[in-house]
């Protein structure tokens, strides 16, 4: 589990939830205050402004990582490094790169004349990796790790916080990946 997904976010070994202090922006303008994941789940989504909405599903997905990383097993087989670090996420699957619309990011860079095929890879911190080229801009937050799907092998919780870099559009994706062995890429178990 990474305990601190977010600057301001601490994870609570006690409670096992995750401890901060956000206020959401309902569309009524009333303010929703939430200080865990508990509180987070009396909070309506479709009653949030959409730049409280883009906050609230960053939090809620530190918030499942949270409850997919108790209902784990203790034990699993890894076959991935110990730090996001040390993974290289700029060669991860073109399943986890973001999705646009209903494409994914590769096929819009297919349709591209202005590709830049290599990427930067810059280390954040030990759990936060920052993939950039000409067109995107992708942090990899590592958030939880754990035999999610109860195979008996390690998985990685990720977030995906990406923004366009022309159009200044900016989203968050949520996906799972697995590896069972030590020669394989790891794939996509699940994506949000």
């Amino acid at each position: 589990m990474n305990p601190e997904p977010d600057e301001g976010v601490l994870f609570d070994n006690h409670t096992k939830d995750l401890d901060f202090y956000i206020t959401f922006k309902a569309i009524n303008n009333d303010e929703l205050p939430a200080a865990s994941c508990y509180e987070m789940e009396f909070i309506n989504p479709h009653k949030l402004k959409d730049v409280a909405y883009s906050d609230w599903q960053k939090y809620s997905a530190s918030c499942e990582a949270v409850k997919a990383f108790f209902k784990a097993p203790e034990k699993s087989k890894s076959y991935f490094p110990e730090t996001l670090e040390q993974i290289d996420v700029a060669k991860l699957t073109a399943a986890a790169n973001p999705y646009i619309g209903e494409e994914s990011l590769e096929l819009i860079q297919k349709k591209s004349p202005l590709i830049n095929k290599d990427k930067t890879v810059k280390t954040l911190e030990e759990n936060k990796t920052l993939v950039s080229d000409e067109i995107i801009q992708s942090q990899y937050v590592l958030l939880a790790r754990g035999d999610f799907n109860f195979d008996g092998y390690e998985d990685l919780f990720l977030r995906i916080d990406w923004t366009l870099i022309d159009d200044n559009f900016e989203d968050s994706d949520w996906i799972v990946i697995s590896k069972r062995s030590p020669g394989e890429k790891p794939y996509l178990l699940w994506r949000q």
